[in-house]
């Protein structure tokens, strides 16, 4: 009988599939700051950083030192002094007028009765050119305290107006018991007014402050005794005060002839 057996067929080996392939290193790229870095320390190195850097250094010394000059070089001024300053001369452009002039005082020293809100005006000639400040000062003693009253505070307002019109006032109470003062002022810079005057310019006498100054002397209250105790009868009952007496010293400062 023939072998029914067939022949075994070879079989082939399974192919495999290919090995996967590892990814591929990535270096890292420098950072900017490392670059930065890296550059800074490089040119630091060098003749010329180190130059610049001594040249910054001097120079930030150099300028400390004249902003502290300077700082120490200014003068700090009251209130007072840069009044005072401005007041007679300076302050103008060109050359001083009053350059070689002397500062000359004068003096009035009017005095009067004023009754309770009745103005008492006065007129203060001033004689004298060149005239940059005049001080008003008011004074008055209020009557005295009594064994049975207080004698209650004045108060006295005063108004100064020069002949050109320019005008201040102020006012104050006494306290009990003390004298009562007022005291008002007026200045300009005469240099600077005589420099933009074309009418004075040329000349070194102006009278703008010369002539009559009007001051208003006015009592606006004048305090009652009032009884210390009781119940407001005689012999402790409030009296009436309409007035008072006072005093005036009006003081100028002007620019005399050498």
């Amino acid at each position: 009988m023939a072998d029914d057996k067939q022949p075994a067929k070879e079989e082939k080996p399974a192919s495999s599939a290919p090995a996967a392939q590892a990814p591929p290193v990535v270096t890292a790229s420098p950072g900017i700051m490392t670059l930065l870095i890296k550059g800074f320390m490089d040119w630091f190195n060098t003749k010329k950083a180190k130059a610049a850097i001594v040249g910054f250094i001097l120079i930030t010394v150099g300028m400390a030192g004249i902003f502290q000059y300077q700082h120490d070089s200014i003068k700090a001024l009251s209130l007072a002094d840069a009044i005072a300053g401005g007041s007679g001369g300076g302050g103008g452009g060109g050359k001083d007028p009053f350059a070689k002039y002397k500062d000359a005082m004068g003096q009035a020293a009017p005095s009067g009765q004023s009754q309770e809100g009745a103005p008492s005006p006065q007129k203060v000639p001033i004689g004298d050119d060149n005239v940059f400040t005049v001080v008003a000062v008011l004074t008055w003693t209020d009557e005295a305290n009594t064994a049975r009253h207080t004698n209650q505070p004045d108060t006295f307002e005063l108004q100064v107006t020069a002949p050109d019109g320019r005008t201040s006032k102020g006012s104050a109470s006494n306290e009990i018991g003390k004298e009562g003062v007022v005291e008002v002022a007026l200045g300009r810079n005469i240099t600077q007014e005589v420099q933009s005057n074309k009418a004075l310019k040329q000349k070194t006498v102006d009278p703008t402050w010369t002539g009559d100054w009007n001051i208003t002397v006015t009592c606006t209250t004048a305090g009652d005794q009032t009884p210390n105790y009781g119940p407001g009868f005689l012999p402790f009952r409030t009296t009436a005060d309409t007035g008072n007496a006072w005093k005036l010293s009006v003081n100028w400062t002007f620019k005399a002839e050498p």
